[in-house]
């Protein structure tokens, strides 16, 4: 009999973000798997582990997380990944996957859901808060008021928005210089949070004060 796998949203950064049902889940699982070589050393580690510092005597297990867009090295590493959790599943009852922010929001780990289901695991998903709703409420600024549309959209796409729509940039850093320059043709306001939730969270509340070098933990409301 195989243990149940729950994949768990831990938030953007502030512990305290993380919900009862990720901290319940967290103190219970026999082992939690992070994407890395070293899961001590992953964010998403050091988020749980500051609000259940139990987490850090439970057996870790390390899912390959390659830094390439090469089909056959990502085929592999997923495929290693699925099999490290088989295994872990036919040995402990519950294995937990903390991810960051919510798992179904560009969530890596759905790369791997085809390879467990063809093996019969069914996991469960727990959500968690996302990146763009933190960076909201630490601006003090709604995502979206009465009949407006929101746009979800990731890196460094972006073509523009409608009349009416607030639009979200999620991992936008290394285009910024190039998105600043679009924003003001369009003379489009714009505010982001650096690092939300994390000590380095700094807020910049107009287009001129996003710094060009904001890094990969970006998140622009437009």
């Amino acid at each position: 009999m195989r243990g149940q796998l729950y994949v768990v949203g831990v938030g953007p950064g502030d512990p305290e973000d993380l919900t009862l049902k990720a901290a319940r889940l967290l103190r219970g699982c026999g082992a939690a798997a992070f994407p890395g070589d070293r899961p001590e050393e992953t964010l998403a580690f050091r988020i749980a582990a500051q609000a259940v510092p139990a987490l850090r005597e439970k057996r870790l297990i390390a899912l390959p997380t390659p830094m390439t867009r090469e089909a056959s090295a990502l085929a592999e590493a997923h495929r290693v990944a699925a099999a490290r959790l088989l295994t872990a599943l036919e040995e402990e009852k519950t294995v937990v996957c903390p991810v960051l922010g919510d798992p179904m929001v560009y969530g890596s780990f759905t790369q791997v859901l085809p390879l467990l289901e063809a093996e019969g695991v069914r996991p469960l998903f727990v959500p968690g808060v996302t990146s763009f709703c933190a960076a909201a409420a630490a601006l003090g600024r709604p995502l979206c008021e009465g009949n407006e549309t929101l746009c979800l959209i990731p890196g460094g796409v972006y073509a523009g928005a409608a009349p009416g729509e607030r639009c979200v940039l999620m991992k936008t850093g290394a285009a910024m210089g190039e998105l600043k320059a679009r924003l003001r043709e369009e003379q489009r306001s714009a505010a982001a949070v650096l690092n939300c939730g994390m000590k380095n969270q700094k807020l910049c509340r107009s287009l001129d004060e996003i710094p060009e070098d904001a890094g990969y933990f970006t998140v622009v409301l437009i």
